[in-house]
Parts: structure tokens; C-alpha cells; sequence
């Protein structure tokens, strides 16, 4: 069983990590990422207080991802929801897709040896 987790946080900052700078609109992050919402909106203070360790005195995985994610999250204060993923919602629908057909374009790139590139 393949880990899509890291692949749906580094897509959660790419989405809107440069949003444009007339806007001051409320930025609003739908997830069916409990661990993407408790992360962010609950652990990551705790985190960063014990040195990026987790409460079992564990390094936090995905530490690079997390950290991008929290600098935007300091720039733009976006809020985030939880919808339940698989539960016909047509967005979360899409998204998923989506992050699958560019989760399995990137294995057949790495592969075959060709540079990875995904286009949001």
C-alpha cells in the first residue's frame, strides 16, 4: 500500500501558496484529511514547541512539507475544513482524481528516468 499522504500536503500548499495580492478574501482549504486538518489547525504548535517532535518525543514525518505549509499558513491565515472524502462530494470528487492521475504520471516518470513535473 502505497503512502499518499505526503503527495496530498504538498498539494494542499501548491494550490495557494501565490494567491493574488489584490485579494485579502478569506482562504478556505477543504480537506478529507483528518491528519492534513489536526496537523495544522492542532499539532503543529505543539510541534514546533518540542522541536519538531511529535508527542512521543518522535521526529514529525514529512517535516519539510509541514514546515511550507505552516509559512503559508502564517502569510495567509486560511481557514480549513474537513469533507468527507469518497462521500460525493463533486470537488473532493475531482481533487482526488486529479491527485491520483499525477500520482501515477509521477511513478511511471520516475520510472522511466524522465524529469517529474506536475502542473497544477
Amino acid at each position: 500500500e502505497r503512502n499518499y499522504f505526503p503527495y496530498s500536503l504538498m498539494s494542499t500548499g501548491k494550490v495557494w501558496e501565490s494567491p493574488p495580492s489584490w485579494t485579502k478574501a478569506q482562504i478556505n482549504i477543504f480537506t478529507d484529511s483528518m491528519y492534513v486538518k489536526n496537523g495544522i489547525t492542532k499539532w503543529l504548535a505543539e510541534w514546533k514547541k518540542r522541536s519538531w517532535k511529535t508527542s512521543a518525543k518522535k521526529p514529525v514525518m514529512n517535516l519539510e512539507l509541514w514546515q511550507e505549509l505552516d509559512s503559508l499558513c502564517c502569510k495567509l491565515e486560511p481557514h480549513f475544513e474537513w469533507v468527507a472524502g469518497h462521500a460525493g462530494n463533486i470537488d473532493n470528487e475531482r481533487c482526488d482524481k486529479l491527485v491520483h492521475l499525477a500520482i501515477e504520471d509521477m511513478l511511471r516518470q520516475k520510472e522511466s528516468g524522465t524529469s517529474i513535473v506536475v502542473p497544477l
